[in-house]
């Protein structure tokens, strides 16, 4: 198992079978057996999930099975799509590297290109280092990890939304945490450094209708209120296929 990366099992993102993805509906069971490329995986906002000789696939949904011998990857089981596909799987950090050798399923051969790179996905509770991926509370987005930072007892709260060579695209702090209701005033820097790139951002939230632009060198204000449980999930509206996302969660 990849060190660092969770199961779908743990985390609910293998979810292309409880989103009623036909390709669900295998006729060969999973081995249920955990495997060395067993983890979590993210590509422009594609989640893939190896778990235990089953595997998922977002954007589109598909899911299989799969059985591993050494560095080769077969994938199979896919509803609707006879035949197998072979790969050539490599990890070097956070990033996994499938190479195509041959696919005979149509809709996986399209999916698929001859090599793909993906993200190890972490999760929130795993202690995180500033540019690992990381699974929202959502469960079907990621983002890039760029500190937390606890609301308690305060009623404004900067974010700096960037695209900086280290740090890559990002919200910081990327995860803030604050009381059920609660009230909080916004400001979205995005700032001129030596470090930073010209680039344009924007904030927004879709369940509060919130939507904010943030040229380069300018800020912004929005105020939002906590759910009462759950959470809220932020993100620029150009980047976040590139993991430039956030969340404002509601503590106990």
């Amino acid at each position: 198992m990849i060190t660092g990366a969770c199961s779908s099992s743990s985390t609910g993102v293998g979810s292309a079978s409880s989103r009623g993805n036909t390709g669900s509906q295998q006729s060969t069971r999973a081995s249920g057996i955990p495997t060395a490329i067993d983890g979590l995986f993210s590509s422009g906002g594609s989640l893939l999930s190896f778990n235990e000789g089953a595997w998922t696939r977002t954007l589109p949904d598909m899911a299989g099975i799969f059985s591993v011998s050494g560095n080769e990857l077969v994938l199979s089981g896919q509803a609707g799509c006879l035949g197998d596909g072979t790969y050539i799987w490599s990890i070097d950090g956070e990033v996994i590297t499938l190479t195509k050798v041959k696919e005979s399923c149509p809709q996986r051969d399209s999916q698929f290109i001859s090599e793909e790179k993906w993200r190890v996905v972490h999760q929130l509770g795993q202690s995180l280092r500033n540019g690992q991926t990381f699974l929202l509370a959502d469960g079907h987005h990621v983002a890039t990890y760029s500190g937390q930072l606890d609301l308690t007892g305060r009623t404004d709260v900067a974010i700096e939304a960037s695209l900086s060579a280290k740090g890559g695209l990002v919200f910081s702090p990327t995860v803030l945490t604050g009381s059920p209701g609660q009230t909080i005033t916004v400001t979205i820097s995005n700032p001129r450094r030596r470090d930073t790139e010209r680039v344009g951002h924007n904030f927004r939230i879709d369940e509060l209708g919130i939507t904010a632009e943030v040229p380069y060198g300018q800020t912004a204000v929005v105020t939002l209120t906590l759910p009462q449980s759950g959470s809220l999930r932020c993100y620029c509206g150009y980047h976040a296929s590139q993991n430039q996302q956030g969340e404002f969660l509601v503590g106990n």
